[in-house]
């Protein structure tokens, strides 16, 4: 399949595909140019500024070389720049014009995650210790009927059935492939991608998912998918499970949200709906609203309101890895979904911590 390059006219807005996306990423000053050369013989040209500083401005437009110094010089670009886009017209073949498609991609935020969570021996260690540990910590819970790992169940659930609840998405099913389209793509997250994804019910099972699961069953010991994803995907998502964990999972295991209108993006109504007739022994899962809810709050308040609960992890609550997406993530960007992609990353650059700023301050005082 041909790739194509898509790049915005500066003037109508609209996309020009160039079916022919031979790419040349130079770094020159504070500046990214991109210079594709087109079967046509015009030329996209795109100024990116660096993303250190965030990236915030972009023009890019299609021009005939003739055209191409008359632009750059209305956008009053420096010296050094207009003579390095004029340098490479006249040098495409000294400097890679031609080159495979696969050394052109432009680097995807998610890339380095996805490929983590594909490959890496690291990864699947860490969720088969995750589930290895949920084995030990079930038979202390089932030796103990004091034992709940649900801080909604407070009295009264001694003599409950036991039972453990586990998040879907990233705990017992891997949707690093939807990730993976993203990636390849170079496109963002919508919810409309995210169901289609679902109902293809494809995902396979995390690593050491299906063992555990099947123990807890044979052990009669109730089993709930409590999970974000909506309702109107409930049944792609149950015969996913089904098929991924080599066993039938019934509709009433499975806790959608919006299945019920008090059942919302917190999970604390699914939980104490679970309460009422079970005692929740264990609560695996790969983001802290998996466990208890804390709000929507800044990254900073997330580690505050997150330290009271951190006796439960590695014991009633087992948490898997997730680098990819989560609340953490939306914590960055105030939980507003219609923030730019350009602004997630300048909101994500201004919160790394070098040291460097430190040591400077340090040596001024």
């Amino acid at each position: 399949m041909n790739r194509r390059t898509e790049t915005k006219s500066l003037d109508t807005g609209q996309l020009t595909a160039h079916p022919h996306p031979d790419l040349v990423e130079l770094n020159w000053g504070v500046f990214y140019l991109y210079h594709a050369n087109t079967i046509s013989g015009t030329t996209s040209v795109k100024l990116v500024s660096k993303p250190n500083p965030p990236a915030s401005s972009i023009f890019s437009t299609k021009l005939t070389h003739s055209e191409l110094s008359q632009n750059m010089s209305s956008h009053k670009a420096n010296a050094g720049l207009f003579f390095l886009a004029n340098f490479l017209l006249m040098t495409d073949s000294l400097i890679g014009i031609g080159q495979s498609q696969e050394n052109t991609h432009i680097t995807n935020e998610l890339l380095n995650g996805t490929v983590w969570v594909q490959t890496a021996l690291e990864h699947d260690i860490l969720c088969r210790q995750a589930y290895q540990l949920a084995d030990i910590r079930l038979q202390q819970a089932l030796e103990d009927e004091r034992w709940t790992a649900a801080i909604e169940q407070t009295a009264n659930f001694e003599k409950l059935p036991p039972a453990v609840i586990l998040d879907v998405d990233e705990t017992v099913l891997d949707n690093s492939p939807f990730q993976a389209r993203l990636v390849s793509e170079n496109v963002e997250f919508t919810t409309e991608k995210w169901i289609t994804w679902c109902k293809e019910s494809q995902a396979e099972a995390m690593p050491g998912a299906t063992r555990f699961i099947k123990q807890v069953s044979q052990k009669n010991i109730a089993l709930f998918f409590v999970t974000n994803r909506d309702a109107s995907v409930k049944d792609a998502t149950i015969a996913n499970l089904s098929r991924a964990l080599d066993m039938p999972v019934a509709p009433e295991q499975v806790l959608c949200k919006n299945e019920k209108p008090e059942w919302k993006s917190s999970k604390t109504a699914r939980r104490k709906y679970i309460a009422q007739t079970h005692r929740i022994v264990l609560l695996l899962g790969d983001d802290f609203n998996d466990f208890t809810y804390i709000g929507k709050v800044s990254t900073r308040q997330r580690v505050k309101k997150g330290e009271p609960y951190s006796q439960y992890f590695g014991t009633k609550w087992i948490q898997l890895p997730n680098p990819l997406y989560g609340n953490w993530e939306k914590s960055i960007y105030g939980f507003n979904y219609s923030t730019l992609r350009d602004e997630k990353l300048k909101l994500k650059y201004e919160l790394l911590e070098t040291k460097q700023q430190e040591q400077n301050k340090t040596g001024r005082d």
